[in-house]
């Protein structure tokens, strides 16, 4: 499944959310959502974003998803570099339970 959702968000340009919203359509429990979630950490800058998009679509509906990926989540909220992961991530961290500390 893993390479098949990278070929899915892959392609065109950074202006398109692709399949974005296919692939968020077809997450439909945490291991599947575990899967997508890997793909933040994908070389390619395209995936990355497509799959913070699609990321974000599904956590309106299934924040809960987000909760084993918190420490993960607030590391690349503080290192990420590419502003399409950024608009994402700040989106994100919104739907996390955050303490004192971690906020």
């Amino acid at each position: 499944m893993n390479e098949n959702l990278k070929e899915k968000l892959g392609g065109g340009d950074l202006r398109s959310i692709g399949n974005a919203n296919l692939v968020a359509g077809e997450i439909k429990n945490q291991n599947e959502f575990d899967a997508l979630y890997q793909h933040l950490h994908d070389n390619e800058r395209l995936v990355v974003m497509r799959a913070a998009d699609a990321i974000e679509k599904i956590t309106l509906v299934h924040s809960e998803y987000l909760n084993p990926h918190k420490s993960d989540i607030i590391k690349l909220g503080s290192s990420a570099t590419d502003i399409e992961l950024k608009w994402h991530l700040a989106l994100l961290l919104s739907r996390l339970s955050l303490s004192v500390q971690e906020q």
